[in-house]
């Protein structure tokens, strides 16, 4: 598709945009990355046939779109914006960057050895240079993984964080949490279904950029909007007999292993 659609929060409605009639092709796996100024960059993307898209449009705060010069192919990519720079994570090992004021393109080395990431973030560090943080992604030999990496756009090095996604993970869509009194150096991230295991998953987990990854939202397993031993009782009686259960809500997969079992008692268990 190449529509364009909003959503208002205050009214819960979805409305379709109406732009200029010059746009992008019909597409998916692209990036869209916000501008100070609302406008939007769109990179690359795969088309009908598999192909990857060697392009670049910008959506003008007037709904207008205008096409850039894009020396690369991007697909199934992470782009995040740090200054007046975003940074794009695409090719195992490699960094790519436009700077929106001079509209130059660059390639470097350092970028995290996966590719197909399921999404990054932007924060502060104490010493106030910006850090993407890229989540999860496709690892050798095309199995999704659960590290989480830090890439420090002023230093331009890459480190591996020692907490984890809870669970092997890519694909997935994402929403960045910023706190109020400090919404840089304090970030969580919300995840959306994805893929783990080579295999679409529709599990919510928030992943808190001081701490630890955890399953979010889902832990409640009779749905009465608590998390407490009863959900563990029921998790444990699952696996051994899944056919006892009738009132189970069957969206609260935690590990996305699409068995309910020991470890969604273990977590519901420690809650």
């Amino acid at each position: 598709m190449n529509d364009l659609w909003s959503f208002d929060p205050g009214k819960n409605e979805w409305n379709e945009e109406q732009t200029s009639e010059t746009k992008p092709s019909p597409r998916h796996g692209h990036s869209a990355t916000v501008l100070s100024d609302g406008s939007v960059i769109l990179m690359g993307g795969t088309d009908t046939e598999g192909n990857s898209f060697h392009d670049c449009w910008k959506l003008n705060p007037d709904k207008s779109y205008t096409s850039l010069p894009c020396p690369f192919a991007f697909s199934n990519h992470s782009a995040e914006l740090a200054g007046d720079t975003i940074f794009i994570f695409d090719e195992p090992g490699k960094v790519v960057t436009y700077n929106v004021s001079t509209k130059k393109w660059n390639a470097q080395e350092g970028g995290p050895p996966i590719w197909g990431h399921a999404a990054s973030a932007v924060r502060d560090n104490e010493q106030g240079e910006k850090i993407i943080i890229i989540f999860g992604g496709v690892a050798e030999g095309g199995v999704e993984s659960d590290i989480v990496y830090d890439y420090n756009t002023t230093a331009k090095t890459l480190s591996q964080r020692e907490n984890r996604m809870p669970f092997p993970y890519s694909c997935g869509a994402s929403a960045v949490l910023h706190d109020q009194k400090n919404p840089y150096l304090s970030i969580d991230v919300l995840f959306f279904g994805g893929m783990s295991a080579q295999k679409h998953i529709d599990t919510t987990f928030l992943f808190s950029a001081g701490g630890e990854a955890s399953p979010h939202f889902g832990a409640d397993l009779n749905n009465d909007s608590a998390i407490d031993m009863a959900d563990a009782v029921l998790a444990l009686r699952l696996l051994v007999d899944p056919l006892s259960i009738s009132n189970i809500v069957m969206d609260k997969d935690i590990n996305g292993d699409n068995v309910f079992g020991l470890q969604e008692a273990i977590y519901i268990s420690f809650k």
